[in-house]
């Protein structure tokens, strides 16, 4: 997803599993917890701009960065 984003721009990711709310789902093998969400972005060079919680559900804003 990187790679498709423009100097400057944000992408958007909403989920609510960015809590480990949904401990025996058949859907997901993967829970984020503690700061993972904030290693994985830097590992891909991005960075969490925002979150914010709309209900049950978390939105990060990722924006690109240039190091």
């Amino acid at each position: 997803m990187r790679s498709l984003l423009k100097r400057g721009g944000v992408m958007s990711h909403a989920s609510p599993c960015y809590d480990y709310l949904y401990e025996f789902t058949r859907f997901h093998v993967i829970f984020y917890t503690g700061r993972s969400v904030e290693t994985l972005a830097r590992k891909v060079r991005l960075r969490v701009e925002n979150r914010e919680r709309d209900g049950e559900f978390i939105c990060q804003l990722f924006k690109k960065s240039w190091w």
